[in-house]
């Protein structure tokens, strides 16, 4: 097994894990939660999977981007929300049952979403999209649905070890993440310089910051969940995005340096908001995310 295979496998055992630990705190009816409330679920959906791929399009329309570039903005307007999202929003002062109940269900609707999305996409743009859905719907199965469910069904049958667990699960996770970003680096850092220009900062910026607005301002009268939409629709799951670029292009680092280069915008441009956030609203009740 190649160097590269073996970051990307404890990439995704990191994620698998932080899923788990996540599921390992919260409950079915969390996740089903948003179904509960069909006003909440249309304004995610709209600022998700609506608002963000126009704003995606229009900016790769807009600027003269590298087509990985273009290309990486669109699959990450149409990917689910990120594993880590529950502990981002808990910083900023979120909800925890919301986010949960947002990652299920946009990690469902991805499945749908993502191919019909690139279809209308490149009917605009002009531009042949490749997508094959097995290794779509394995991304969504195994980074998100399979480790969610598997957590919540031990919480529900083995609440006190459910409890126990889950803290030093989200610990092992986040220490194997964190040793593993310096491979990331090396990996994919040297394709980052040549994808610099052409607006490609300006462009990831605005995308990042056009989530953050759109969510906080259609994320209706809660103020914890407008913070969790707003940075629901500014940050989307990376693997996912790196999944489609693979089938796209053919160079790996390529598609990984676009990923890291926008993974380094989204998070500073974040920020400001989640301090901002967490100084105006008190923290809402909390399931153990942060």
């Amino acid at each position: 097994m190649t160097a590269a295979k073996w970051l990307m496998l404890a990439v995704q055992a990191s994620i698998f894990l932080t899923v788990v630990a996540l599921g390992l705190r919260a409950r079915f009816r969390d996740a089903a939660s948003l179904l509960r409330r069909p006003g909440a679920l249309s304004r995610a959906l709209l600022s998700m999977y609506v608002l963000m791929p126009a704003l995606a399009v229009l900016l790769a329309l807009a600027f003269d981007l590298k087509p990985i570039v273009g290309f990486v903005l669109v699959a990450l307007s149409l990917a689910p929300v990120p594993p880590l999202l529950p502990r981002k929003t808990g910083k900023a002062g979120g909800d925890p049952t919301y986010v949960i109940s947002l990652l299920a269900i946009a990690a469902v609707l991805s499945i749908v979403l993502i191919p019909v999305g690139l279809r209308i996409v490149s009917a605009i743009t002009g531009n042949e999209t490749r997508v094959e859905m097995a290794h779509v719907i394995k991304g969504v199965l195994v980074g998100v649905l399979i480790p969610l469910t598997l957590g919540m069904a031990v919480r529900w049958r083995f609440p006190r070890f459910a409890a126990r667990a889950a803290k030093p699960m989200g610990r092992v996770a986040l220490v194997l993440l964190v040793a593993s970003i310096p491979f990331l680096f090396v990996f994919a850092w040297p394709k980052v310089p040549g994808l610099i220009g052409d607006g490609t900062i300006l462009t990831m910026v605005i995308f990042v910051a056009g989530g953050l607005a759109a969510g906080h301002f259609i994320g209706g009268p809660d103020a914890h969940e407008r913070a969790d939409l707003a940075l629901a629709c500014g940050a989307r799951h990376p693997g996912i995005a790196f999944t489609l670029g693979s089938m796209n292009f053919t160079e790996p680092k390529l598609v990984m340096g676009a990923v890291l280069l926008y993974l380094i915008v989204a998070a500073v441009v974040a920020i400001p908001y989640i301090v901002l956030q967490k100084r105006r609203h008190p923290v809402a009740r909390d399931l153990g995310y942060r």
